[in-house]
């Protein structure tokens, strides 16, 4: 049936009349809406991630790309790794284990991979005062420490101290949330929040020290954010901080102002490296006022693939109330857009957002629980297609989501124009390497990709991780037809046996030659074969 080409091409945006007679149109079913999007948010994620218990999830990387989570837990700080872009996560080893002394406490972890492979993780050690005490000892210290593993996470060594309240000139009142950054190939810096008063007075502020070492040693305290900077009641807590693609460290903070009322905001300082100095404040983003509502705080600053910025936070009421949120920047910082929501309705709390070196962006909340996102950018992307086989014109690749949705399989089905469940999106990666996702993933959990199963042979649907089951090339057979060849082996993409029925199942086979495994990209609405250069 040549012709069918020929009608998809010509005019489909005239199917409802077109197909009528020949094809039941059946409308995909409607899903929950999700917030509208706009040029300046072209973020997809994919379905959620559970890993295994914790909170205040902060994510490094290796020189190999494994991925390492350090979270905090009730038996002390814990480290997992990923060698699967986040999908699994082995190795949980305990970093930093429960201190000894029935009022110490550690937790706020923040790891970093050295450029020669050790890995330290830094987190704050305290004794509260008396009146956070378990048991009331009149003890009370608050230090920063550093653990270090030199064997890929396996094992774990407390090495140094960037704060310690016994020793002179670092007493304080509250140290917290510390956020370690690399300089240079050399020199790490660590920054942290501190208090030089009551436990629940103010001011708070920033402060780093740098490490040439390792993190073995710790130079002379640095004030990055300080009181002379907004007033004696002002405040400068939890920081985070971003190398730019233009070479500029932006750090951001919490911020509040006692003085007007306890409101959260979001500040930022850019750092002078010749001087070794920090601009003055400005703002990122201040949640819009309203009872009872805390503002936005915890923020957390990355950039993304194309060189937006990225700053997360949480706002909300508190408790179950707390919630997901973040803004962008597409000129470094100097201006940022609205706020957009992640997982409304769910208790978000110490929100965290990391960038692989594949593009990868993981969005993490506590639990741990996470979302792994990418960028739709216009030139990675092409506009929606069919996917025919050579054996019959009639039947195309089809999603098989919504409905149903459990297995998440891929089949065959009779086209059926402008059903989104049987229109792909092809997403470059830059290497000659391409991943398929249904046009339908964004009404339905964004993010979908077609891959091969744990079984090595179905091909069903799964959120983009970057794993080679994953990616696909694609090779120029006749007629305008493909092979279309698995990254993670020497297998195709092939429709059983040639089914032509409805709900035949796509596996990966080696390729044969036969017309199930060789396919065709007619376009939705332009004139261009999505597989060609």
């Amino acid at each position: 049936m040549k012709t069918i080409h020929l009608l998809v091409i010509a005019g489909l945006l005239l199917f409802n009349r077109s197909c009528s007679d020949e094809y039941t149109f059946v409308p995909p079913v409607k899903q929950a809406e999700i917030p509208a999007e706009t040029t300046e948010d072209r973020l997809k994620w994919g379905s959620d991630f559970f890993a295994p218990g914790g909170g205040y999830p902060r994510m490094a990387e290796g020189a190999d790309g494994t991925l390492f989570l350090g979270m905090d837990t009730g038996e002390g700080i814990k480290m997992m790794k990923s060698t699967d872009n986040g999908a699994t996560w082995t190795d949980k080893t305990v970093a930093v284990p429960n201190p000894p002394g029935v009022n110490e406490q550690v937790g706020n972890v923040f790891p970093l991979v050295l450029p020669n492979g050790d890995i330290l993780v830094a987190y704050r050690h305290l004794n509260d005062i008396d009146k956070y005490d378990k048991v009331a000892d009149g003890i009370h210290f608050y230090n920063i420490g550093i653990s270090k593993s030199t064997d890929g996470g396996l094992t774990w060594q407390e090495v140094s101290r960037v704060l310690d309240w016994n020793r002179q000139g670092d007493r304080s009142m509250g140290a917290w949330e510390p956020y370690l950054f690399q300089f240079s190939e050399n020199e790490v810096g660590c920054f942290y929040a501190r208090q030089n008063a009551g436990r629940d007075s103010h001011p708070l502020y920033q402060e780093m020290k740098r490490s040439t070492d390792g993190g073995m040693t710790w130079g002379a305290k640095e004030t990055v954010v300080g009181t002379d900077q907004f007033g004696p009641e002002g405040s400068a807590g939890m920081c985070g901080a971003v190398r730019t693609s233009s070479g500029k460290v932006i750090a951001v903070f919490e911020t509040q102002d006692h003085i007007n009322h306890n409101w959260f905001a979001i500040g930022k300082v850019v750092y002078n490296e010749e001087e070794k100095t920090w601009s003055e404040i400005s703002s990122v983003y201040s949640y819009p006022l309203a009872s009872n509502v805390y503002g936005a705080g915890a923020p957390y600053i990355a950039e993304l693939p194309d060189g937006t910025l990225m700053v997360t936070y949480q706002h909300g009421k508190g408790g179950e109330d707390t919630q997901f949120g973040y803004v962008l920047s597409k000129d470094s910082g100097v201006t940022w857009g609205e706020n957009w929501p992640l997982w409304p309705g769910y208790r978000n709390m110490w929100n965290a957002v990391f960038v692989s070196s594949k593009g990868l962006i993981y969005a993490l909340t506590s639990g741990v629980k996470y979302k792994i996102g990418i960028m739709d950018g216009d030139a990675a992307v092409k506009s929606s297609f069919y996917l025919f086989a050579k054996h019959t014109e009639e039947t195309v690749v089809d999603a098989n989501i919504p409905v149903p949705a459990g297995n998440n399989n891929v089949h065959t089905w009779a086209f059926q124009p402008g059903v989104e469940q049987q229109m792909w999106l092809l997403h470059d990666q830059g290497d000659g390497s391409f991943w398929l996702e249904p046009t339908s993933s964004s009404n339905y959990n964004r993010g979908k990709s077609l891959e091969i199963a744990t079984d090595g042979s179905n091909i069903k649907l799964g959120s983009f991780a970057g794993n080679n089951n994953q990616l696909w090339t694609a090779e120029a057979m006749e007629d305008g037809y493909y092979k279309i060849i698995s990254k993670s082996g020497d297998v195709a993409l092939t429709v059983t046996n040639d089914g032509t029925s409805n709900g035949t199942n796509l596996i990966a086979e080696t390729f044969t030659g036969a017309m199930g495994q060789q396919f065709m990209g007619v376009s939705s609405g332009h004139h261009y074969d999505p597989f060609s250069e």
